[in-house]
């Protein structure tokens, strides 16, 4: 195995991203993308997996982590360019992503302007980006949200654990994550998940997609990724039994070989 860069930060035109590198050389490359007040941590035993016979690449979102902290709205597309920004910096013209939950939706949107550029994607926890919403869902949103502000953040981000994971160990890491982040962000984060999701994209990719769901996720995500599903060639939908929405932290083990099973499929 060889460990080229790790933690290493890239000043790109948004501002600075840290991010980890590692693995085979001239291996397939993973990219795997986290969600919303979370950071490239999550992916960790991803990493111990498969970087023995792949590339594998993690880094921070804007606003997550230890990449810059923007004080003005959040998007996807900022999200989806610094991924483009990061690529083009290490040289990588073609990748598998993996995105969680936000960060399935910042695979789907790259893969939609940038189809050229990823050989697969794999949805964990999120829903088909180009299935558009009922407009209650959004209106329900807008009103939620600001009454998300009215909860102290401790019993916030502990709620948040709680919903999102099974395992212990990963609500824990949730919980200190979210706090490090701040309510007030992971907010903002949320908005811009919701009017992304209210614009969609145009089609669905026409690259190979695995959608995964722990079984314990949220019911109507499950049923659309499985509709999605059922009526493409090119996508499919495996469960994680046992897992909450962190589905690759709930249950490592089981994510791991579905992932694998699939990689050795399509690579």
């Amino acid at each position: 195995m060889d460990k080229e860069e790790a933690d290493m930060y890239f000043d790109s035109p948004r501002g600075k991203v840290t991010y980890e590198f590692t693995g085979k050389e001239d291996a397939p490359v993973l990219v795997f993308l986290h969600g919303v007040a979370t950071d490239k941590e999550t992916f960790r035993s991803q990493i111990e997996r498969f970087q023995d016979d792949h590339r594998v690449l993690i880094f921070d979102l804007p606003g997550h982590g230890e990449s810059y902290k923007k004080e003005e709205t959040p998007s996807i597309t900022e999200a989806v360019e610094a991924l483009k920004e990061l690529l083009d910096h290490l040289g990588l013209d073609t990748v598998v992503l993996v995105g969680l939950s936000m960060g399935a939706l910042v695979a789907q949107c790259f893969a939609f302007h940038h189809p050229e550029r990823v050989r697969a994607l794999v949805d964990v926890g999120a829903m088909p980006f180009h299935i558009r919403l009922p407009r209650w869902y959004f209106f329900l949103a807008k009103v939620a949200l600001p009454m998300v502000m009215l909860i102290p953040k401790k019993l916030f981000f502990r709620l948040f654990a709680f919903d999102k994971a099974v395992r212990k160990s990963t609500r824990a890491y949730l919980y200190e994550c979210g706090l490090r982040t701040g309510k007030r962000a992971v907010l903002k984060h949320t908005k811009a998940m919701m009017e992304a999701l209210r614009e969609g994209i145009d089609h669905p990719p026409a690259c190979p997609v695995l959608m995964m769901h722990g079984t314990k996720d949220v019911r109507f995500l499950i049923k659309s990724s499985r509709r999605y599903a059922k009526g493409a060639e090119n996508a499919r939908q495996v469960m994680v039994n046992n897992a909450g929405h962190i589905a690759n932290a709930d249950e490592p083990a089981r994510f791991n070989d579905i992932l694998e099973n699939f990689l050795k499929e399509i690579l």
